[in-house]
C-alpha cells in the first residue's frame, strides 16, 4: 500500500483510489490536480492482489486516517468497500463519498456458478484468472497504455477476500454520498 501527497489545499482530503489505479495515471492525476485545487489529497494506491482485507486493506488505511485530520473520504471502486468498513472502526467516522464503489458482484450463471465457490477455497495467492480486458467496459478516457498496464488478473485469495468483505459490507450511513451508473459493467 502506497499513500501519496498530491496539491496544496488549506483541507485534507483522503482518496482511497481503486484496483489498479496509479496517482500517475492519466485520469487520475486530473482528478487529483482538480481537488488538490482545494485540497491537500492524501492518495492510497491499495494492493492489486491482497489475500487478508483487515491486515491489508484496512488496518493501513484506518491507521494513516488516524493518524491525520481528515473530514472526508473519497474512494473508488474497491477504494469504496475500504472506506465503507474504515468508517465503521474509527471513534470519529468521516463523511464518505463513493465514486462507484465495489460493494457486490454480478450473479455467476452457467458453469461459473458451479466452479466458482470450490475455486474461492484453493489455498492461494497466484494470480490464476486473467481479468475481463474489454477495454470498452472501463471508457474511452482510459488510454490504451495505461489499460494494459493494469493488473493481469486475480488470485483465488484476492477474490476471496473482496467476496468476504462484500458480504460483511457496513449499512449505509446517512451524510455519505454515491455516485455510480446503473449500466457499470465492472463496478
Amino acid at each position: 500500500m502506497r499513500f501519496s501527497v498530491h496539491g496544496d489545499g488549506d483541507e485534507d482530503l483522503l482518496f482511497v483510489l481503486g484496483w489498479g489505479n496509479e496517482p500517475d495515471h492519466e485520469h487520475v492525476s486530473w482528478l487529483l490536480d482538480r481537488l488538490g485545487e482545494t485540497y491537500r489529497v492524501h492518495a492510497v494506491t491499495i494492493p492489486t492482489n491482497g489475500w487478508d482485507f483487515e491486515d491489508q486493506y484496512l488496518a493501513p488505511v484506518q491507521s494513516y486516517y488516524e493518524d491525520g485530520d481528515f473530514d472526508a473520504v473519497l474512494s473508488h471502486s474497491t477504494g469504496g468497500l475500504v472506506a465503507a468498513h474504515l468508517a465503521e472502526r474509527v471513534d470519529d467516522p468521516p463523511r464518505n463519498v463513493f465514486l462507484s464503489p465495489w460493494w457486490g458482484t454480478a450473479p455467476n450463471e452457467g458453469f461459473e456458478s458451479v466452479v466458482l465457490p470450490y475455486v474461492l477455497r484453493l489455498p492461494t495467492a497466484r494470480r490464476l484468472f486473467t481479468v475481463d480486458r474489454d477495454v470498452s467496459a472501463i471508457g474511452d478516457l482510459k488510454s490504451e497504455a495505461e489499460f494494459e498496464e493494469g493488473p493481469r488478473g486475480v488470485s483465488p485469495a484476492f477474490l476471496r477476500t473482496v467476496v468476504d468483505a462484500q458480504a460483511r459490507l457496513p449499512a449505509f450511513r446517512e451524510g455519505d454520498v454515491v455516485f455510480c451508473t446503473l449500466s457499470d459493467r465492472v463496478v
